[in-house]
């Protein structure tokens, strides 16, 4: 008789992302914050399909627009391993944060875009967008919508054919909740950045998206 633990050994085993090489590229959301990057749920599926995992997140650090972080994104990317399987691309809040007009933030998409499919042409590539802060979007105080950056996110990456994971409308992450956040954000005021917890309530649907490339 095969015990449940050799099975799930074995299924894992023989997953697409088994033992390949994963770069993830953004801000906070990659670097974690306050918190360590071994907690994100980027690091834990790629600890459990035995994956080498390289973290360049940066605090504070735009898909487009520079900050006191550094460049952004766009102008970065280039410093990943090229030896890589799969990018995984998280950004878009601080470009909100910061209001970066629309039509500048749609052209450094782009640019990043046709970037990453010139140097990476063997890699899986797929974006994240931000977590949902107002599902009202009439309550954004922004003259430039959080969402209308997300929107911007799954347009043009849908025009260079790279899947997008729409974080404001699918995972499940409710960032207007003081509720959720006191369980799974790194403190009750903080709409950003998920805790240990937090991590582990989302990456599934993480999960499940990557096995999906």
């Amino acid at each position: 008789m095969v015990s449940v633990c050799s099975l799930s050994a074995r299924s894992l085993s023989s997953s697409p992302l088994w033992g390949k090489k994963i770069n993830v590229i953004g801000d906070s959301y990659v670097y974690n914050h306050k918190e360590s990057w071994q907690f994100t749920w980027h690091a834990k599926i790629a600890d459990k399909y035995k994956m080498t995992y390289r973290n360049y997140g940066k605090n504070g650090n735009g898909l487009v627009t520079s900050s006191a972080s550094g460049v952004p994104v766009v102008k970065r990317y280039g410093e990943m391993d090229h030896d890589v399987d799969y990018i995984v691309v998280v950004g878009g809040k601080n470009d909100y944060n910061k209001q970066i007009p629309m039509d500048e933030f749609i052209e450094g998409l782009r640019n990043l875009c046709v970037s990453l499919a010139k140097d990476y042409p063997g890699a899986k590539i797929c974006f994240f967008t931000p977590w949902c802060i107002y599902p009202d979007s009439s309550k954004d105080p922004k003259a430039l919508k959080l969402v209308d950056y997300v929107n911007a996110i799954i347009k043009v990456c849908g025009e260079y054919s790279f899947p997008v994971y729409d974080s404001s409308r699918k995972a499940d992450v409710r960032m207007y909740s003081p509720e959720f956040r006191s369980k799974y954000c790194q403190s009750p005021t903080d709409v950003s950045h998920l805790n240990q917890q937090g991590h582990l309530y989302f990456m599934n649907k993480a999960e499940v998206f990557l096995l999906s490339l």
